[in-house]
């Protein structure tokens, strides 16, 4: 990650781009919502953040909704989110996933392997042959642009444990909260790396950690997604669980 390369000015984009949003719950820990558009080329735009800690489901859900609603600005065709946000309470039965549905935001469930998501970000931060890379984030996310620069893998707190030990596969778990977001959200995103040809001549493209790339999302898929969303018949757990 470079500032100089990945950092634009600020601007909302347009409309017919495809509008997503991430995010990563805490309480202690600040919760993180990054707002991202894709263009037709599939560049991927993060475009807006919010970010704070202790403050309550309703006080979140509150701002998501009051920047969807800002004139010039849509919902996304998904919010994207920390698996664990469907982790039931035991005491109340409720889950952070449940609780913001109760606000109208659905959240949808990421892959969770940080190898996987590290790699899928690193494919669309790397710049290409003309030096342009596929990942572009606007000055106001200060926080995402603060958590990257300094994001590090995890390390062995002793010379000698370094020297017994292979390097560690994890993220050092400190400010990464924007950038865990960040991660959720590029899982969705489809794969860069070469395509492969099939005997029939096809092309397809290739995988990471075992996990297909996904595209766009299909037409199908939304469509269904929102008409369970305005269905007066389907349940609170429907909507949360059953629409995708």
């Amino acid at each position: 990650f470079s500032p100089d390369i990945h950092v634009i000015e600020p601007f909302i984009p347009p409309l017919d781009w495809d509008w997503y949003e991430a995010l990563d719950h805490g309480y202690n820990n600040p919760t993180a919502v990054l707002w991202a558009a894709v263009n037709p080329d599939g560049d991927v735009f993060i475009f807006d953040e919010h970010y704070e800690r202790e403050w309550t489901v309703d006080r979140h859900a509150a701002v998501i909704n009051q920047k969807r609603a800002t004139p010039g600005r849509k919902p996304p065709i998904i919010i994207i989110a920390d698996p664990a946000t469907s982790q039931r309470n035991g005491q109340t039965g409720d889950s952070i996933q449940i609780e913001y549905a109760k606000y109208g935001i659905f959240l949808v469930p990421a892959n969770n392997d940080v190898l996987v998501g590290v790699a899928k970000v690193n494919q669309y931060i790397r710049p290409n042959a003309l030096g342009k890379p596929r990942l572009f984030i606007t000055e106001n996310c200060t926080n995402l642009i603060w958590e990257l620069k300094k994001l590090r893998w995890k390390t062995w707190a002793r010379r000698s444990m370094q020297g017994k030990n292979n390097p560690h596969e994890q993220i050092h778990k400190k400010d990464d909260h924007a950038s865990d977001a960040l991660r959720y959200l590029m899982t969705f995103m489809p794969d860069l790396t070469p395509v492969a040809a099939l005997p029939d001549g096809t092309k397809e493209n290739s995988n990471i950690g075992g996990v297909p790339a996904m595209g766009r999302l299909d037409d199908n898929l939304i469509r269904d997604h929102n008409a369970r969303l305005t269905n007066k018949q389907d349940s609170e757990w429907d909507l949360v669980y059953g629409s995708f």
